[in-house]
């Protein structure tokens, strides 16, 4: 939805971006987060990043994909990591997404970031 603020000029909502004084959709499963205080108006798709459970391989400003069994996606521009009971292994290449395993030990993986 986009919001007329005389003082400000137009503004949109978290989930849409102005473009061509249009508010946009941002692209799918992402949401705007502003930069910085003063662009809270959303004038860039670049804003548009992924929301929980979703990631992004490719940066900001694209769709969003659903986070893989079990990872862990906070969303933004964070990257998946393992849960607990799971250890993460990257793929061979940038093109494919990131493989979590269970553990046939479950509390022998703690999970986390550092994978």
């Amino acid at each position: 939805s986009c919001f007329i603020d005389l003082s400000q000029g137009l503004s949109c909502d978290a989930f849409h971006f102005i473009s061509d004084s249009t508010c946009r959709n941002c692209p799918l499963n992402s949401r705007r987060f502003p930069t910085s205080i003063s662009d809270v108006t959303g004038t860039s798709i670049e804003q548009c990043m992924c929301k929980p459970n979703f990631y992004s391989q490719n940066g900001t400003g694209v769709a969003c994909e659903s986070c893989p069994l079990g990872a862990v996606c906070a969303g933004g521009t964070a990257r998946p990591y393992p849960k607990r009971g799971y250890y993460g292994h990257d793929s061979p290449n940038d093109l494919s997404e990131p493989l979590f395993i269970p553990c046939n030990d479950h509390d022998a993986c703690i999970g986390g970031m550092k994978f």
